[in-house]
């Protein structure tokens, strides 16, 4: 992530320095070059496009589960604001290491909330990267 500047005044936005237009894109061995083998995944819109199951859903399954055969990704986690059966049984689809939930106070996209992760994650921040819609 990377901050930017608001034109109209002293805001600043938090951007993310990558981008993909589907999960499946997602380089992981590039990212493992670059030491980033921690992963938090988002649920809702991510891992399960709109909630639904099926052909996109597996092809990101079979794409992290490629990834960790391959020791790309060493540490995996679902990052969601709500905690959800939908959130334990893609957990358990690709054998995250733990699920963070947010709570009315710590919820994406506060630093609370990422700090969550890290914690979850261990490793150090370089080392991670949060993907999500």
């Amino acid at each position: 992530m990377r901050k930017i500047a608001d034109s109209d005044g002293p805001a600043t936005w938090m951007v993310p320095n990558y981008t993909a237009l589907d999960v499946t894109d997602i380089d992981f061995a590039a990212l493992a070059k670059k030491g980033v083998t921690r992963v938090a995944l988002d649920v809702d819109g991510t891992l399960l496009p709109a909630g639904h199951l099926g052909r996109a859903a597996d092809a990101f399954l079979n794409h992290i589960n490629d990834a960790q055969k391959k020791g790309y990704i060493t540490h995996l986690a679902i990052a969601t604001n709500r905690f959800s059966l939908l959130a334990r049984m893609a957990a358990d689809w690709i054998k995250a290491d733990a699920i963070i939930s947010g709570s009315f106070l710590t919820r994406k996209p506060s630093k609370k909330y990422y700090d969550k992760v890290h914690l979850a994650l261990g490793g150090s921040p370089d080392e991670m990267v949060m993907i999500g819609d």
